[in-house]
């Protein structure tokens, strides 16, 4: 008698949570026409796809950040770090097109202008509807602009440390194990515990 071995493909339960099916994408655009060209005013760097980087470039203060993902509840998908490691000044929101959180899960938002003298960073506001899982940057000029979380809440938790000037509505709803490190805490609050 002869048998053939037969590869079956059937699911068993092994605790293994799957990535999702499709990669989030991400989508980045700023107040005004035209709007900015990716490869141009801004990168993103999907080396892994499932938190793909973006890298802004040109110089603006109205730049908005949002991340689709079909796989995940409300549609909401994750980023990996937002960052402006160039000389200029840059303001960032993080809202889809209808007022919703930007992204589920964030790996970091360094915005980290190369000339720390002069420019600036900021969040104008939105949310993310996960957890911050790194670390968060905002740079304040010589000047004292800058450096301010106007608005911004994070519904999840943050697991990396937060360095800013100023939270001004500024709000974390889960736990927070980083350092937190803030000139003016006024408007700034954690929903859950801290250390």
């Amino acid at each position: 008698m002869r048998s053939t071995l037969f590869a079956l493909s059937f699911g068993i339960g092994l605790g293994v949570t799957a990535a999702s099916a499709v990669p989030p994408t991400v989508h980045v655009t700023w107040a005004g026409l035209p709007g900015p060209l990716e490869d141009f005013d801004y990168f993103i760097d999907d080396t892994d796809p499932d938190f793909p980087n973006v890298e802004l470039v040109r110089e603006r203060l109205t730049w908005r950040i949002w991340s689709t993902d079909q796989d995940n509840p409300g549609g909401v998908g994750d980023i990996g770090v937002i960052s402006s490691p160039h000389g200029a000044d840059y303001g960032v929101t993080l809202e889809d097109d209808f007022g919703g959180a930007g992204a589920r899960d964030v790996k970091g938002i360094d915005l980290d202008p190369t000339n720390d003298i002069w420019n600036y960073s900021q969040l104008n506001g939105g949310s993310i509807s996960g957890n911050l899982i790194g670390d968060m940057f905002l740079q304040t000029s010589f000047p004292g602009s800058g450096g301010t979380a106007l608005g911004f809440t994070i519904e999840g938790n943050v697991s990396g440390n937060i360095d800013l000037r100023r939270g001004v509505g500024f709000t974390i709803q889960g736990n927070a194990v980083g350092n937190i490190t803030m000139v003016d805490g006024s408007g700034f609050t954690i929903g859950g515990a801290y250390g």
